[in-house]
Order: C-alpha cells, then structure tokens, then sequence
C-alpha cells in the first residue's frame, strides 16, 4: 500500500485534539489526489485543511487517495494519517466517504447488510494496523463522514474484538459524522462494555438522509443537532460543520492537559444530550405545549451550570445539580438521560479518585526508596556522595 510521507517538523509544538480538528480530519482524505498528497493550491478549502491543523498543532504524515483519484491504492479507500507534534496528545486515522450520496445510497450492500465489501474492510483495518505498529502506546481517534464514518466504526469495533489489550486499554476512539449504518459481528463484544461503547459518537443533523438508511444500526452514541436543510443537503461535512455550534468545536477528545479521556467524554456528552434533545423537541408538533419544551427550558439553565463544575472537576456538585434537575423533570426517558448522565459523572468521579491514590502511592514509594539510600549512605563509608538520591 502506497504511502506519502510528510517530513516532520524537528520544533515540538502543543497540540490540541478538538472536534474542530477532527471533524476537519474527516474532510481531508476526500481531498488526497494524485501522488496521495493534498494540493493546498488546488483549491482555499484545501489550503484551510492545513491551516487548521497547523493551528491545533497537529500535521498530515501519510495518505493514501483511491484507485479512481489516480493514488497508489487497489480500491476505492482513500484514507490519512494525522500526527500531533507533541508526543502524548492522540493520532488521528480518517477515512474518506463515498463521493457523492447517491453513490452511498446505490449500494446495497451497506444499505441492507451494514457492510462494505471485504476488500475495502481489509484495506482499512491494515491502514490503521500500520499506524498501531508504529505507536503501539497511542491512543487513536478514528473517523470519517458518511461511508467514512461506517469504515472508522467497522475498523474500530475489529480492533477492540481481535486485541486483548484494548479490553483493558482503551486506545482506540471513533468520532464519526453522518455515518452510515454498520452490522457486523466485530461490534456485538461492546454490548457488554460499556465503558468501550461510551468511546464510539456519532454526530449526526436532525435532516440527514443517510442517517436513516433503514439499517439504522450505530455503534455508541449518537448526538443529533438541528438542521432546517433537508434530504441531501444536511448530507455534507461542509452542512455538518456550519451547524455544529462553537461549544461543540472546541471539545477535547482523548487526554488532555484539561483532564483525562473519560473527563473530556463526559464532558462531550452533556454538551451532546442537551443538543440531541433540543433537537427531538424542535421536531415534536405543538411542541410549545408539551411537556419537553418545559424539561428542555430546566437543561438549557442547568446543563451550562454543571459543565462549569464539571470543567473544575467539582463532580460533587455536578451530581447534586443533576439531582436537583431530575426532580424538575416529567417523562420517564428525560429522567431516565439524567440517570446516565449522573451516573457517567460519578464514574469520572471515581477514576480520578483512584489515579489520583496511585500517584499518591507512587510518590509514598519513591519517597520510601530515598530514605533508605539515606539510611545506606549514613551507614555505609563506600557509599558515594556524589550519586543523586533516586528510587531504586
């Protein structure tokens, strides 16, 4: 499989993994023409790619463009590899749709069986095996528009259901835009993990035709935001990044120096239930005078309220919060998204807690290990005093 190669920038930058970079990753393998390079004079959209990533601190190292876009590749995969200049923050695999909706729409296969063909599937999951190999200790974000999405989501679920470490590691993430529906047998191991599935979101416009091929099968979450366009229109990452909201954009996915990949999960999350429901309500006749546009008038005051507390890691009060809206609520599935919604907080609650009594355990470790070369310097004369004093 071909392969461009960026040269790598020696200067070390930091860089942040946003759904603005990600959903701008989505956009880039389209874009990989002949020779699998992006021309950034070809066309100012091609030039913004760059500028984007440049500004995240992030670059395009490898590419691959399809067989019918004159690239090195046996089918019609096209797909990059994106790298952060620093070394901890996540890569970024994107895979690229198919090239217009109709062409998505035509194919059987996905539309009725959730699959794509084998070929194009083996393709795939070998792009992302070569990154893995590379960084066997990265994390990994996955993703795509339309078939794009369907391709990051299959290669994400094989990943998790052929490598035993990921069960107890999870380095892999999928966020996905528009995607097509996916069947296939890789993803029925997450059924019983949801901390696994709570790493696969969908971001989807209330419109999208594809969305609602009649498979209708996702993996994870799936965050709707309302789009008076309709039918094809909703369909382009172009429609998709004019209607997500700027909140949304700046979310970190994966670790973060904000707070680790579960804090910026929930996180995401909350800002995905509110707009998800906004948009059911939106769609709801005589929506006024039911009872969700009440619920939705309680989120809209104290979601803002409990991202404030949950960005300063106070999930104590977030909870309490949460408690007090739940009593404000009718309906038993608005209550019921509350439930989950407490209860994911009280998980990020209770990780922190643990990695924070490990450091403390660790640092206790150290700290006992130099009093005894203390000890072993004060009573042995060999011992040398120019030797720094370090864990053993």
């Amino acid at each position: 499989m071909g392969r461009h190669r960026a040269k790598r920038k020696t200067r070390e930058l930091a860089s942040s993994c946003t759904i603005d970079l990600i959903s701008t990753a989505a956009q880039a393998p389209y874009r990989v023409k002949a020779n699998n390079q992006i021309n950034p004079a070809e066309k100012p959209e091609y030039q913004e790619t760059f500028d984007i990533l440049k500004r995240h601190g992030y670059e395009l190292t490898w590419a691959i463009a399809p067989k019918s876009a004159k690239g090195t590749g046996t089918t019609e995969l096209g797909a990059v590899c994106i790298e952060p200049q620093d070394k901890k923050a996540p890569i970024i695999i994107a895979f690229r749709g198919t090239k217009s909706t109709w062409d998505l729409l035509s194919d059987l296969r996905l539309g009725l069986f959730g699959v794509v063909s084998k070929s194009f599937r083996d393709d795939a999951f070998n792009f992302y095996n070569d990154v893995r190999k590379k960084y066997p200790d990265r994390e990994i974000i996955l993703t795509g528009h339309s078939l794009g999405g369907h391709i990051a989501t299959y290669v994400a679920t094989k990943a998790y259901n052929t490598d035993p470490r990921l069960a107890y590691e999870p380095l892999v993430q999928v966020r996905t835009f528009n995607s097509a529906p996916i069947e296939t047998t890789h993803h029925k191991i997450l059924n019983s993990s949801s901390h696994l599935l709570a790493r696969f979101v969908n971001y989807r416009l209330s419109s999208d035709l594809v969305s609602d091929l009649p498979l209708k099968k996702y993996v994870g979450n799936t965050f709707v935001f309302p789009c008076e366009k309709w039918n094809f229109q909703s369909h382009s990452m172009k429609v998709i990044r004019a209607h997500l909201p700027a909140a949304i954009f700046k979310l970190e996915v994966g670790a973060s120096k904000h707070g680790s990949a579960e804090h910026n999960s929930l996180l995401e999350m909350i800002h995905g239930v509110l707009a998800s429901y906004q948009s059911r309500v939106n769609g709801q006749y005589f929506s006024r005078f039911r009872a969700g546009a009440k619920n939705l008038d309680a989120m809209q005051e104290v979601f803002p309220e409990v991202i404030k507390l949950i960005e300063k890691k106070e999930y104590n009060q977030a909870i309490l919060k949460l408690v007090d809206l739940k009593e404000q609520l009718n309906g038993t599935v608005s209550r019921a998204i509350v439930d989950v919604l407490m209860l994911s907080t009280n998980n990020v609650k209770i990780q922190q807690q643990m990695k924070l009594a490990e450091s403390k355990d660790q640092l206790r470790q150290q700290q006992n290990a130099m009093k005894a070369q203390l000890r072993e310097a004060i009573v042995d004369p060999d011992f040398s005093r120019d030797e720094p004093l370090r864990p053993k």
